[in-house]
């Protein structure tokens, strides 16, 4: 073991765990909160699972990793007690770039991480100490993809080392996937001579996701890839199963490679899909004259506003961000009080006012969340983004180009019909008058 006495709580008093948080918290409050513009969408949720879970249940968070400072970087925000060394979490973190000398080593110990050996296996030593600190109902974080990808793509397929310890613990732990952006622009891998920056960047926009916790039936999961591996070659061929990784025997049942692995790969799979979704979900305001704030599901929580207008109001159909803000990027109260309940005024107000720029707004997602996390799309302002996604696919595959005239071609094949209907007539008039200007060049 590397140093681990100097994880324990008891190390001197605790007295040098609890000088490193408080400085490593309040450089985490500076730079997320004071030098950087941050926005957390379900901070409710995380503070009371990190403050008040029922006692001996562990809480696992999984992430996507963006920067070499996502942790501490991503309890810096606004509220979260980020230098109070009891509730803070458990890390795993990677051997060859935090525990690499005997002061990094002691430092990173007294800072609640556990080494990590890339390439070591989901059975290597540390992972028992990961292991014990959720048998102990402690909270620990991991970055499940393995390694830093700054690239806006999808989440990359997850290592098994989160989903085996999921089955092992002795108490399930709740699972709560967290997604942000932001942090590669804070602290870049490639800024200059492809170094990183000697000091995190500042006047970036960080935004978190955090979604629901994610529930997980190990019992009938257990017997499921028990039933299931000796069929299934991916899992119980020869190759699969050359590591002759130890049999476990959770919930009564005795898992050997195949059944581990058929195991895993279904978890992996759940948590992967649940951050997808929350990456996915993500939205973006430019000069905030396209997304609805009525129609448009750009808070989780609530969903659509239009469903809590006053009764003094005439459910307008169009209002969009820069009709709620001020001139000074601030929630324009008077306005937001003559369109919504008090209740949900109060709950937009405490959201993070986004920073408007000059460009139109992007990303604008309209997912019907009613019947379950099905990515269901509507028609409201999101047709200027699907409509420009048709025509250039239509172009590319079926005349082999991309021209003008045939997204042109794809905005006025409209039925009129839609079009009076259509809450969203500006936005399409809008991108119509853009196509008319790319097609007179």
């Amino acid at each position: 073991m590397k140093m681990d006495w100097a994880g324990r709580e008891k190390h001197m008093g605790g007295i040098p765990r609890k000088m490193v948080f408080l400085a490593v918290g309040a450089f985490a409050k500076a730079v997320s909160t004071l030098l950087n513009t941050t926005s957390v969408h379900n901070a409710d949720t995380f503070l009371r699972l990190v403050r008040s879970r029922p006692p001996g249940v562990p809480l696992l968070t999984v992430s996507n990793h963006m920067s070499t400072l996502d942790d501490p970087l991503l309890w810096g925000f606004k509220g979260f007690p980020s230098v109070d060394a009891k509730l803070a979490r458990w890390a795993l973190a990677a051997e060859d770039i935090c525990f690499k000398n005997s002061f990094f080593t002691y430092f990173f110990r007294l800072g609640k991480c556990i080494p990590i050996t890339r390439g070591g296996g989901i059975y290597q030593e540390h992972m028992n100490e990961a292991l014990q600190c959720l048998n102990n109902g402690a909270w620990l974080h991991t970055f499940p993809e393995g390694k830093v990808c700054q690239e806006d793509a999808p989440i990359r397929r997850l290592k098994w080392g989160t989903a085996s310890l999921i089955v092992r613990s002795n108490v399930t732990p709740i699972v709560l996937p967290i997604v942000h952006s932001g942090f590669q622009e804070v602290m870049p891998e490639k800024y200059f001579l492809n170094r990183r920056p000697p000091f995190p960047l500042c006047k970036k926009r960080i935004r978190i996701m955090i979604g629901e916790p994610l529930k997980f039936d190990i019992h009938r999961m257990v017997q499921s890839a028990v039933s299931k591996s000796p069929d299934d070659p991916a899992f119980s061929s020869t190759e699969t199963t050359s590591r002759r990784w130890p049999v476990i025997s959770p919930h009564g049942f005795a898992l050997d490679e195949a059944a581990q692995r058929c195991l895993y790969s279904t978890i992996s799979e759940q948590i992967q899909t649940a951050m997808e979704k929350l990456r996915s979900l993500a939205w973006t305001i430019g000069n905030g004259s396209i997304v609805n704030i009525l129609y448009d599901v750009w808070d989780l929580t609530l969903g659509p506003l239009r469903q809590y207008l006053s009764d003094t109001c005439r459910s307008p159909v169009h209002v969009v961000f820069k009709d709620i803000m001020t001139d000074l990027n601030q929630w324009h109260i008077p306005r937001l009080t003559s369109l919504f309940l008090d209740n949900v005024v109060q709950h937009i107000i405490s959201i993070w006012c986004p920073e408007p720029t000059g460009i139109n707004d992007k990303r604008v997602w309209e997912l019907n969340i009613k019947d379950g996390n099905d990515f269901v799309f509507n028609s409201h302002s999101h047709y200027n983004s699907v409509t420009l996604w048709i025509g250039l696919h239509l172009a590319k595959y079926i005349y082999g180009c991309s021209t003008p005239t045939l997204l042109l071609k794809v905005v006025v094949l409209i039925p009129k019909q839609w079009r009076a209907h259509n809450p969203a007539v500006g936005a399409l008039d809008a991108l119509q008058a853009e196509l008319w200007a790319l097609v007179a060049l």
